[in-house]
């Protein structure tokens, strides 16, 4: 025997060794969406499970069964079908018919509440495991507070978890690294989490994702993954986590401040938020991108990546924040579909159609537009950003005001805070702004919870920065250092807005019982560690609360007032066992209570408390809800709350009552024709599109957010007869409208895949190394009658230039036709005034971001990295008076600023320009060099460079050179731009326009210099400069790819235009007398107004130009005045 092999294994010990059978927990994401049956009957379920574990996502359906569901899988929509399914199946392939039971947990303390509640059960399958049945049994438990909890079994033994699972800790006395799993992976789409760094020092806490190792061999003694140090840098292990590796990012974070995380699984991308104080300044700041290559192309099977906190020291700590956003995003699929939705769009939009009825294929558009035409009259929905600023993370909040209310009730608030009311922070969790306080607006309710907005002009805190105004949600422990300043009094009657809100289970007082042998401690703030002590209460006393709240360390702190101190004791000991010190009394005699609550009014009232002490108690969000309409009745307002109105469930935000019919048959009805019978014309919704573009723009919102009242106030502005939407009724604009909107999101996500060359450029970029056409407008003269041999035009056709005998026999035919391939380029162009321009500005500035040069963070955050060279000039030398007294244009040139910032940078990269840097202290401002200015004593924090680029301007822009020759380009200071005719000539407007000079055309250095001024404007647009360069559209349009006409050239020069009509008009008159007179035309004629006239002219910089080659010696004729 030379080799022997074992025998087969059995078949259930073979499913035994993949884990089949041994008790698994693994976490789950359910995505639920509740559809009401037609026939009365039980709200059916349809819901998507996504099992990271297994990389896949599955689709279920189910009903509502009284207070529970239940639902079963029916159809895997991603993952492997036929593999990796023995742990869960005990087969490789995936099987239909998994049964979920669940129902409310008897822990909820909301039973009405849907975004409180837990829900508790079962998961059953029968599997067939050869002739044998096996029912696989598992425990369920499924809630909304966290997108995870920390995993029990997946923690080093230097560290421990808080008994709810959501802090970990280092030991005391332990040493070295140890690190934290979360409970739950992503495999696929956009999630954000926040985490609350409760104590730690430089370089000793490290947050981000990892894949979970295997359990039996985890070394969790050592940070893996990818994620981001609190001493300023990235971190990502290599090679199984053997080795490491680290680079400056971010900035350091330390004890109290907040860190979000992003997860990008669709893109691949990993970046962090930083919401923290430094040096008393309040620092919210968008990190960037950490890593962006989470996805390998060459990785067959999807990666897994849980979270992960890794922690050195013995006093470290880290709380997870119940503040989260998940969204599954759009795939690759799901993106090359819109794009084919885009495709569809552009290529049939003008097709016109046979009936007024849509085309078949653009009834998804119709049933899209119906959806926001709905929610868009209500004006009851705002689209805000948040800090996750994935576009796949989208945040529409409502700004219903019940809505509102009931998310102030859930935050315990006093008073119901509505969208517009203003608010002031004196705090940032639990840590005071001093002087730096900040100001912020009420947005609306999302996911249960109310959401703001810095204001940062109205803020103290000057250091706000851009991240500032991404919207964020409140939690109830923000309302420490919260103060209402200004209410929508002009929205909403101060009466409304003074009702009093009932108190939740969550936020409610009582009787307590100071049981433990210890000390309480009261502390004079919401968090522990930022709060002082003020006294300490001793063991078994009994002492009434008058409220409990949840603080950002996820302790429950009870309010009380003992011997004049009021403030918070803690239900636990914070770390270690977490000992409880209290409990709650509920079954003391009711006289016990009262007593008990009016000794506490009378101590608050001798104290000067002016906190609320009594309040109205109920059990349910809903008597909650209940509560506020009896109020809302006894001020007289109750006709509000009937269904339709302002205050009722299904309100309408402009309090303005609409109509009752919102079928989807009436929608198409209205939004397919504009006046009943004539379907809308392209014309039409480009006039409707602007019209939205510009009131969206005033109103200082996006298209998406417009409220419909502005868009039928503009409306009713039109003066303007010859305006497609002067009779346009009201309701077919709206709708009409709403499509639009739907139209624009769709191709806002096809704009990067749609390629804007159209074919004929792509050729004479690739024959000619470029693409310099420009598109005019010509004018169609009248042929005399009589056939051209006859009447001597034998000669006339158009004058050729072209420079490329491929390109003339491929763009022109014989009869000077163009190639003009179809193409979805072509259509884009033709279109284009039917994208908002908010839309194109987005798109815009999304390719600036993707193509922007990645500049490396120095390891001292107040240092410059060694990319961002700094660049001395002198602006002594260079003042205005001193550059027109200088005669040679070559020494204005060199001491000029532009000509010493070219100076400086004409050996750099393009890659160079390209860099978009921040630095510490800069107010934000982008840079790709620094400024030094000579003989100042200024320091470049950001004026000093915006101030290089405007002194630029002024000296391209300066024609007040007396020295010199007489020609426009002699009068300038730089032979860059010249001034256009009409300012030479002194006749007609636009006589401060300029012009890019055409000496370029000549000279090598000026060629240079018009090219670095390209990348100087390049690089302004970047940095979010304003160049105040004075163009005329004869230089816009052509670079918008846009038709020049003879109007736009009458513009800067009026009298070329005049000689040009005066010419046509004498040729004309000529050709009409000789005909008449002889019969046939004499091409050699030359009237006396022609003597000079020859195929040339004057550039504006006053050099003779010849049209053709050889043009300065060729006369116009009476045979070629048409050329």
């Amino acid at each position: 025997i030379v080799l022997k092999y074992p025998s087969p294994m059995q078949l259930l010990a073979r499913i035994g060794s993949t884990g089949f059978g041994a008790e698994k927990s693994f976490g789950v994401i359910l995505r639920v969406r509740f559809v009401s049956a037609v026939d009365g009957s039980r709200k059916k379920i349809v819901a998507i499970v996504e099992w990271p574990d297994f990389n896949a996502t599955i689709l279920a359906e189910g009903e509502v069964v009284n207070d529970g569901w239940t639902f079963t899988e029916v159809r895997l929509l991603s993952g492997a079908s036929h593999s990796g399914w023995d742990l869960r199946f005990g087969t490789p392939s995936w099987q239909a018919g998994t049964v979920y039971r669940l129902e409310l947990s008897v822990a909820c303390l909301d039973r009405t509440d849907p975004y409180c509640r837990e829900m508790v059960g079962k998961c059953t399958f029968l599997s067939q495991i050869g002739n044998r049945t096996i029912q696989i049994t598992g425990d369920v438990r499924m809630q909304k507070s966290h997108l995870f909890y920390f995993d029990p079994k997946m923690h080093s033994s230097n560290t421990s978890l808080s008994s709810d699972n959501l802090s970990v800790a280092k030991i005391t006395g332990s040493s070295g690294q140890g690190c934290a799993f979360g409970s739950v992976g992503f495999s696929c789409g956009v999630h954000f989490w926040e985490f609350k760094v409760e104590q730690a020092e430089v370089g000793s806490i490290f947050l981000g994702v990892s894949e979970k190792p295997d359990s039996k061999s985890a070394r969790l003694t050592r940070w893996m993954g990818h994620g981001f140090v609190s001493n300023r840098s990235s971190y990502e292990t290599t090679g199984h986590g053997m080795g490491e590796r680290v680079a400056v990012y971010g900035d350091q974070f330390h004890t109290g401040d907040i860190v979000g995380v992003l997860l990008d699984l669709n893109r691949g991308r990993l970046s962090f938020f930083l919401d923290g104080l430094k040096y008393g300044e309040h620092i919210i700041a968008d990190l960037g991108d950490a890593f962006d290559n989470l996805i390998s192309a060459s990785s067959v099977k999807p990666r897994t990546l849980f979270p992960i906190v890794g922690i050195s020291r013995s006093s470290d700590r880290v709380t997870l924040t119940p503040r989260w956003l998940s969204s599954v995003g759009a795939n690759s699929q799901e993106e090359y579909g819109l794009y084919q939705k885009a495709w569809l769009l552009l290529s049939s939009w003008s097709r016109e159609r046979p009936t007024q009825m849509p085309f078949e294929e653009h009834m998804w558009v119709y049933r899209d537009g119906w959806r926001n035409w709905t929610a868009w009259k209500t004006s009851k929905h705002l689209r805000i950003r948040s800090r996750c600023k994935s576009s796949s993370m989208p945040v529409v909040v409502d700004v219903s005001p019940r809505a509102c209310m009931k998310a102030s009730m859930r935050l315990g608030l006093e008073v119901a805070l509505f969208s517009g009311d203003h608010v002031i922070f004196s705090k940032s969790s639990g840590r005071s702004l001093g002087a730096n306080k900040e100001e912020a607006i009420i947005l609306g309710a999302f996911n249960g919870l109310l959401w703001y907005r810095l204001d940062a002009q109205q803020s103290s805190n000057s250091g706000l920065m851009e991240s500032s105004s991404l919207a964020w949600c409140l939690l109830p422990a923000d309302k420490e250092g919260m103060a209402i300043v200004r209410r929508r009094e002009n929205m909403f009657p101060k009466a409304l807005l003074d009702i009093p809100l009932a108190r939740l289970p969550g936020f409610r007082g009582g009787l307590i019982n100071l049981f433990h042998d210890s000390e309480a401690v009261v502390r004079d703030g919401l968090e522990i560690d930022t709060s002082d002590v003020l006294c300490t209460i001793p063991a078994n006393t009994i002492i009434y609360a008058v409220e409990k709240r949840i603080n950002a360390s996820n302790i429950n702190r009870y309010r009380v007032l003992y011997n004049g101190n009021y403030g918070w004791i803690s239900e636990k000991m914070r770390g270690g066992s977490e000992e409880v010190m209290l409990t709650e009394i509920h079954n003391s005699p009711q006289e016990q209570k009262e007593t008990a609550l009016r000794e506490l009014i009378s101590a608050a009232a001798t104290a000067g408390i002016q906190d609320r002490i009594k309040w109205t108690e109920v059990n349910s969000l809903d008597e909650g809800v209940q509560c506020w309409e009896d109020e809302v009745r006894s001020i007289g307002m109750g006709e509000y709350l009937v269904e339709g109105e302002f205050l009722s469930e299904t309100s309408n935000s402009n309090r303005e009552r609409q109509s009752t019919d919102d079928s989807f048959g009436t929608y198409v009805s209205l939004a397919s024709t504009i006046d009943g019978e004539k379907p809308w014309s392209v014309e039409a919704d480009m006039q409707l599109v602007e019209l939205l573009s510009k009131c969206a723009s005033k109103d200082g919102v996006t298209p998406q957010n417009l409220m419909a009242s502005s868009l039928v106030k503009a409306l009713g502005e039109i003066e303007s007869e010859t305006s497609l939407l002067k009779t346009v009724r009201l309701d077919k604009a709206i709708a009409r409208a709403a499509l639009l909107r739907v139209a624009n999101q769709v191709f806002s996500y096809a704009l990067p895949y749609i390629n804007v060359n159209l074919p004929e450029e792509k050729l004479r970029n690739d024959t000619l190394g470029s693409d310099s056409k420009i598109d005019f407008q010509t004018t169609t003269l009248p042929l005399p009658d009589g056939d051209k041999q006859r009447i001597g035009l034998s000669n006339y056709s158009k004058v050729e230039l072209g420079q490329n005998s491929l390109i003339e026999e491929t763009l022109k035919s014989s009869n000077t036709a163009k190639w003009s391939p179809p193409c979805c380029a072509r259509r884009l162009r033709s279109l284009r005034r039917l994208l908002f321009s908010q839309t194109k500005s987005a798109f815009f500035e999304s390719i600036l971001d993707a193509t922007s040069t990645f500049t490396p963070m120095h390891q001292d955050e107040y240092e410059e990295p060694k990319e961002i060279k700094t660049i001395k000039i002198n602006r002594v030398r260079a003042t205005q008076s001193r550059l027109i007294a200088m005669t040679n244009p070559q020494d204005r040139l060199k001491q000029s600023v532009f000509g010493q910032l070219h100076k400086e940078l004409r050996s750099w990269p393009n890659s160079a320009f390209r860099r978009s840097y921040v630095g510490k202290g800069h107010g934000g401002q982008k840079r790709c060099f620094k400024v030094k200015f000579v003989g100042e004593g200024v320091n470049d924090y950001g004026g000093p460079y915006r101030a290089v680029f405007e002194q630029i301007v002024d000296e391209l822009q300066c024609d007040a050179v007396t020295v010199g020759g007489t020609k426009p380009s002699e009068k300038c200071l730089l032979p860059l731009l010249v001034p256009c005719p009409n300012k030479s000539t002194a006749v007609g407007n636009n006589q401060d326009k300029f012009l890019l000079s055409t000496t370029p055309l000549t000279s090598t250095i000026n060629q240079e210099l018009m090219q670095f001024f390209g990348k100087t404007v390049g690089t302004a647009v970047r940095h979010n400069l304003n160049l105040a360069l004075n163009f005329s559209l004869m230089l816009w349009r052509p670079l918008s790819r846009l038709l020049v006409t003879q109007g736009h050239l009458e513009a800067i020069d009026t009298l070329i235009v005049s000689n040009l009509k005066d010419i046509s008009k004498l040729g004309l008159d000529l050709e009409s007398r000789m005909m008449s007179e002889k019969g046939n035309l004499d091409g050699s004629f030359r009237p006396d107004e022609w003597i000079d006239l020859t195929f040339s002219t004057h550039l504006p910089d006053g050099t003779r130009w010849s049209l053709i080659p050889g043009g300065s010696e060729i006369a116009v004729t009476l045979g070629n005045w048409r050329d």
